[in-house]
């Protein structure tokens, strides 16, 4: 059978570029984020962030002069040293996360201490023992 309409090879290599790229452009590399532009009262953050830290499950923790938040992109909330007295962890100046160990290190006026993300539980270190 013939082809009616013949389209010669440049013509045909031409529309497949432009099929390719507007295909392409269209579809997005990853996810999309929620952009964040300011940590407000809306958020659940009450003071300036000191340090952030990010998860694998992609939650940000905040550290703050009132202690440590951990951020969905939304909301925060914050997290308590002794939940049962609503102590805090006071200014937190630092935070590094361990992926291996899913635990958050978190530097503070209260001292060292090493946040358990699955169970919930804090471990506190004081340079004094």
């Amino acid at each position: 059978m013939k082809n009616r309409f013949p389209v010669s090879p440049i013509l045909r290599f031409l529309l497949f570029i432009v099929l390719y790229f507007k295909i392409a452009l269209a579809l997005p590399a990853q996810h999309p984020f929620r952009k964040v532009d300011y940590l407000g009262d809306e958020t659940g953050i009450k003071s300036s962030p000191l340090c952030i830290a990010e998860d694998v499950k992609g939650f940000f923790w905040v550290g703050t002069d009132d202690g440590l938040y951990r951020f969905d992109g939304a909301h925060a909330r914050q997290i308590f040293y002794k939940p049962e007295e609503n102590l805090g962890f006071g200014r937190v100046s630092d935070l590094e996360y361990e992926p291996a160990t899913d635990r958050l290190w978190v530097c503070s006026d209260r001292g060292i201490c090493r946040y358990d993300l699955n169970d919930k539980t804090v471990d506190r270190f004081n340079p004094e023992d």
